[in-house]
């Protein structure tokens, strides 16, 4: 309608930094535009000012792989400059610690500030191990157009069921999540609970347990309150007897919180999702490295990890944020975080149709084209998601770089082309054994097995010290237990 009457529109755009479809963004409507308006003139802007010609290499190469785009080279006067440099680390908690010290290497190499650095990754849930590390190396950091990991709602809120569950005269944790997710307790039912807590000289949560003898309360509140309570007292039974990961993942199962997220379907939701799944992830990383691990033991670990005063200065900080918010930007180093197929290219658990890879493909292109100087690739070789480790591959785009842009660094020595890992064949296992102290009979990967909630089973892992036993239930799927309590029985034929 603008140009209509005198034919005279000018539009300026890049079709390799369509990354928004999600916000309802159309790549088409550059890709037509010379459909749209037959005779219009189209003027190539390709002198790139910003990056080596190295990082602009690399960039090329990869969205040159992209069917959806208006043909063009990008081409620049820079210097060759450094090589990428691709860091294969063994699991995010190393690669958070790589990046720590490839920072301080660096603006100690190039005399510059902490502020020249950027962190990109593609979901904000991936800021954990990274926050992580940059806290113990004490690397002051910010985010971007994001909250710092342990102080977004969700992760409190579900951080306040352990630390009420771990102590139940913790008030301030008991106000956070009895009405979360929503029972429909009212505020004036709650004051009416306070104010009997007060006349009997109880906490808050010993009147809850008394709640039938508060006359005033409705029964559908008492019924919400009595379920409530049921599900804490569950778990403080529960908290020693099972593993803090297999716990924690029981906890949030019963709460339902990410079925609640996931039926809202919302981006700020499946956001919420991501971030409870990577503090599952995080517990279980924290099981891992240790011998014993119980939930008092976690709970003040977090606590001395998030009371670090002063570490998110504003001047001079390393800027931590998803690629979709550096989309503009550039910075002298940077670090492009979880290269690996599931997180960039993005997965949702289903195949990718074609639009989807090259929508994910143009968002690498943002992420190498932030860097001016320096640009390093991260990856790893396992990683904990959804509360499980899983082993990772490098991402597609990866391949798509010409060998010549880049070198790689592994401690172990175990490079793109080459086997990411080797498996332990299924058969292996069946020699090691342990003997259950609930029974004398032997126990072994491959074996099965009944538990007393559970039902019957097959074990798939056992760790080194034969501790912890992980089991695929028919009915509940795999769960962690530790061997003490588990009193798991064998099945015989």
């Amino acid at each position: 309608m603008f140009a209509e009457k005198n034919k005279n529109i000018c539009v300026v755009g890049d079709d390799s930094q369509s990354i928004y479809s999600f916000r309802g963004a159309d790549i088409r409507n550059i890709l037509d535009f010379q459909i749209d308006y037959s005779d219009c003139k189209t003027f190539r802007l390709e002198q790139n000012y910003r990056s080596t010609k190295n990082i602009l290499e690399s960039a090329n190469c990869v969205i040159k792989n992209n069917f959806g785009k208006i043909p063009k080279n990008l081409w620049t006067e820079n210097q060759n400059g450094e090589k990428i440099t691709i860091l294969i680390c063994k699991d995010e908690k190393d690669e958070g610690e790589i990046i720590s010290k490839k920072v301080e290497e660096e603006i100690r190499k190039l005399k510059l500030n902490l502020k020249d650095v950027a962190i990109l990754y593609r979901t904000n849930a991936q800021s954990r191990a990274i926050e992580d590390a940059f806290r113990k190396f004490q690397i002051p950091y910010r985010i971007v157009g994001g909250i710092e990991f342990y102080k977004r709602k969700e992760i409190k809120d579900v951080l306040a069921y352990l630390k009420f569950i771990s102590n139940p005269n913790d008030n301030e944790s008991l106000n956070r999540i009895i009405n979360f997710p929503s029972r429909g307790i009212g505020e004036t039912s709650l004051n009416k609970i306070k104010n009997y807590a007060n006349e009997k000289k109880i906490n808050f949560f010993e009147a809850l347990n008394n709640i039938e003898k508060i006359e005033e309360i409705q029964k559908r509140t008492k019924d919400a309150i009595q379920k409530f309570t049921t599900c804490i007292w569950k778990y403080i039974d529960l908290r020693n007897k099972i593993s803090l990961s297999e716990f924690s993942k029981m906890l949030i199962e019963e709460i339902a919180i990410l079925n609640l997220l996931k039926e809202e379907g919302t981006i700020e939701s499946m956001s919420k999702w991501e971030n409870i799944q990577e503090l599952l992830s995080g517990i279980s990383e924290y099981e891992n490295e240790k011998e014993s691990s119980t939930l008092e033991e976690f709970l003040q670990d977090i606590s001395l990890l998030t009371n670090v005063d002063n570490l998110n200065t504003e001047n001079n900080s390393v800027t931590l944020m998803t690629l979709h918010s550096a989309k503009g930007l550039e910075y002298p180093i940077v670090f492009v975080a979880g290269v690996e197929e599931g997180l960039l290219p993005l997965s949702n658990g289903f195949s990718f149709n074609d639009e989807e890879v090259e929508e994910e493909r143009r968002l690498m292109y943002v992420g190498i084209t932030r860097a001016m100087a320096k640009l390093y690739l991260t990856l790893t070789k396992t990683r904990f998601r959804f509360g499980d480790l899983q082993y990772s591959t490098p991402s597609r785009f990866i391949s798509e770089i010409d060998k010549k842009f880049y070198t790689e660094e592994n401690s172990n020595k175990i490079f793109l082309n080459e086997s990411f890992y080797n498996k332990k064949k299924y058969d292996d296992y069946i020699d090691e054994t342990f003997n259950s102290e609930n029974d004398t009979k032997k126990v072994y990967v491959g074996s099965r097995v009944s538990h007393e909630t559970f039902g019957s089973g097959r074990v798939i892992s056992i760790n080194e010290n034969g501790s912890k036993v992980t089991v695929n239930f028919d009915k509940y799927g795999k769960k962690q237990l530790l061997l003490m309590y588990a009193n798991l029985k064998p099945i015989t034929f």
